[in-house]
């Protein structure tokens, strides 16, 4: 009764919090009364309504207008693309980071968590280290990061929060940018996820901290980005009895019993990452996104990145019930460590584009080595008798030769296409080939309408990890074939209408999995997976329904199972007050899949593998929501899986673990210019 009493003042809190904070806004636009303050203090002269707009006027003619560009750099700093933010989008009350481009995923159930998509065309991992593959969404990465130009500072900061019972999820984003001065902009982005978990031994944290820059004078560039991102994940195991979720729904979730305790794994992430380069030959001024700028014939790059990976895996107990099987242990406490770090050196010329008036697209030519160190348990002896851990290395040395070109410096076009092959080292033989195209069509600069076509042709050794491993509970020595892969597709969108429509076609040979005992294997039967979604906004008047549907089929389900159908539908109600100055939006949005055999999740190696006993899905996650927006603040209330309390129980991501039950959050955002 006295968490109920709480609950309720934490909310009324939060809404007169809210009130006030849209009021107090209110008042600043004037919108009561026929004058306005001159200056403070009760007894102040006051000026008509006309004098106020001419002074704000005149204010505004003289202030600086708010401006931030973004970008993302390609092909190891080659040249770069410009990225769009998009300030008015009110979907930040989904909290799940891999809810923000997949529909349906499988994890372990609350945030933070392990996942992995289940639309396989949106399975590509950026991240090389296989045991931080699961948590990519969550991690920093300079190859996904935007560089920025900002006229004024700039700050964006958030924060959310959710609690049931006694357990808390807490989310806090902090980012911070500005110019030193024209050409040189300085950053820091901070960001904190923390979940307790409903259920437990769940507790998760996640921390990530990032330094950028960039310098844009003259010949010469500079682009630096350094990280760090920390992961603390607690394993346990699933439920220990799937019946309390499926029947029985008057205990507590902390009541039900779960089949791991003193489990789990600690991550730490280190990216160094430093491109630039300087440029030759004569200037010449071009006009690029809309801007004049100065372009030179040639130029020299020079990219380093140093990425440093660690997992530490502990268990306290080592559970027979769970684990059956025991390498060198059982019982007692282990810890298992495995290190990884990758030292990748570039340096490419480049032809830049928009130079010659005869020759618009840029070329470019590279070779990169690249350092790999592997450190992975391995037996040794203890004295006086009995066997423990060590650390074993290897080494690997990868050379290789890439062939490029590009056109990115127009806002109706770009495209780019690159060839490279591994010249020498444990990758020696391996082939990339990929390439895109880019249109945004029609006569207007909104960039409403894109086509986009891709492709991509793969012929990769598989990654270290898949080939040789060692711990307690599995142990594996591979000598897979190469795999190689073809993606081709692509998807037109239209902004206005909120339409995109696309598919994809992947084909697979000598595909690597994780089998039925949660250990690599390859297939050596070729597989092929047809992809096809559509989205689309509908709305009358102020009420929008924007579902989204995607339609796989795989010729091989024993191998790779995954579900025909997913479904997101995001129904709301709009509607904007106070002479438009702030935006209020009332809805629920629901995701379901067609039932298929999801993959279950082993805490050992922390990876998700083949299982054909249980099939799940078929089930509606319905989550209502409320937002508003005023000028450059918003603030959101999300009740969480609200079918939970009077529909069909069956709420499993991956065999033996829910998703978490019906739970209130709210947050707020506010991000500013100065």
């Amino acid at each position: 009764m006295i968490l109920k009493i709480k609950k309720i003042a934490l909310v009324w809190g939060f809404l007169l919090f809210a009130c006030s904070f849209v009021l107090g806004q209110i008042r600043d636009l004037g919108q009561g009364g026929g004058g306005f303050p001159s200056g403070g203090g009760g007894g102040t002269k006051r000026i008509s309504r006309e004098d106020y707009r001419k002074k704000q006027d005149s204010l505004d003619a003289n202030a600086i207008k708010p401006e931030v560009k973004l970008w993302r750099l390609e092909a190891d700093g080659a040249y770069k693309v410009r990225r769009y933010r998009d300030s008015l989008k009110m979907d930040w009350q989904i909290l799940h980071p891999f809810y923000k481009e997949n529909p349906a995923v499988t994890f372990t159930g609350n945030l933070g968590a392990p996942y992995q998509s289940a639309i396989f065309s949106k399975r590509e991992n950026i991240q090389e280290f296989l045991f931080l593959q699961p948590y990519e969404c969550y991690l920093e990465r300079p190859e996904t990061h935007n560089f920025i130009d900002t006229k004024t500072p700039y700050t964006d900061l958030q924060y959310a929060t959710g609690k049931s019972g006694n357990e808390e999820d807490n989310i806090l984003k902090v980012f911070l940018t500005r110019n030193i001065k024209k050409g040189w902009n300085l950053g820091v982005r901070y960001n904190l996820l923390s979940s307790d978990g409903a259920y437990e031994n769940q507790k998760n944290k996640i921390y990530s901290f990032s330094v950028f820059s960039s310098y844009e004078l003259g010949r010469y560039k500079l682009y630096g980005f350094l990280n760090h991102n920390r992961l603390q994940i607690s394993e346990n195991g699933g439920m220990e009895d799937d019946v309390l979720i499926e029947r029985d729904t008057t205990i507590k979730t902390r009541d039900m019993g779960v089949r791991l305790a003193g489990v789990g794994a600690k991550f730490h992430n280190y990216n160094y990452f430093l491109s630039h380069q300087y440029n030759i030959g004569e200037v010449r001024e071009r006009v690029l996104f809309s801007d004049t700028t100065q372009v030179y014939p040639i130029k020299l790059v020079h990219t380093l990145h140093l990425d440093k990976s660690s997992r530490v895996y502990f268990d306290e107990e080592q559970s027979p019930d769970f684990y059956k099987s025991f390498i060198y242990k059982m019982g007692g406490k282990i810890s298992e460590t495995t290190n990884f770090q990758n030292l990748k050196n570039t340096l490419q010329i480049v032809l830049n584009e928009g130079y010659f008036d005869w020759f618009k697209y840029g070329l470019r030519a590279a070779v990169q080595y690249e350092k790999i160190k592997y450190e992975i348990p391995d037996l040794s002896a203890k004295f006086p008798f009995g066997w423990d851990t060590a650390l074993s290395s290897h080494l690997q040395d990868n050379l290789s030769a890439e062939f490029g070109a590009f056109f990115s410096s127009t806002e109706k076009t770009n495209w780019a296409a690159s060839w490279k092959t591994y010249l020498s080292g444990y990758r020696m033989g391996d082939v990339i080939a990929k390439g895109h195209y880019r249109r945004y069509l029609g006569a207007d600069s909104l960039r409403n309408h894109k086509l986009q076509l891709d492709f991509q042709m793969q012929n990769l050794t598989p990654s270290f990890l898949y080939n040789d491993y060692f711990s307690n509970h599995r142990r594996w020595q591979n000598d897979f074939g190469k795999q190689a892969s073809l993606k081709v597709g692509g998807y037109y969108s239209n902004k206005k209408w909120k339409l995109r429509v696309g598919g994809y076609l992947q084909a697979l040979s000598n595909y690597v999995y994780f089998g039925k005992n949660a250990s690599p294997e390859q297939t050596s039967e070729k597989i092929s997976v047809l992809t096809a979604f559509a989205k689309i906004d509908l709305n009358w008047r102020k009420w929008h329904l924007e579902p989204a549907i995607y339609w796989q089929k795989t010729t091989n389900e024993n191998i790779l199972p995954l579900p025909m159908l997913a479904l997101y539908s995001n129904a709301y109600f709009e509607s904007e007050m106070f002479e438009k100055a702030i935006t209020l939006r009332l809805g629920a949005d629901v995701r379901y899949t067609t039932k298929w055999t999801a993959p279950s999740y082993f805490p050992a190696i922390g990876q998700y593998y083949l299982q054909t006993e249980k099939e799940l899905g078929a089930y509606p996650k319905i989550d209502a929501y409320f937002v508003a927006r005023f000028k450059r603040a918003s603030f959101f209330m999300k009740y969480q899986h609200l079918n939970r309390v009077w529909g069909s129980v069956n709420y499993f991501s991956a065999p033996h673990y829910p998703i978490a039950p019906n739970v209130l959050r709210y947050g707020i955002r506010w991000y500013f210019y100065d």
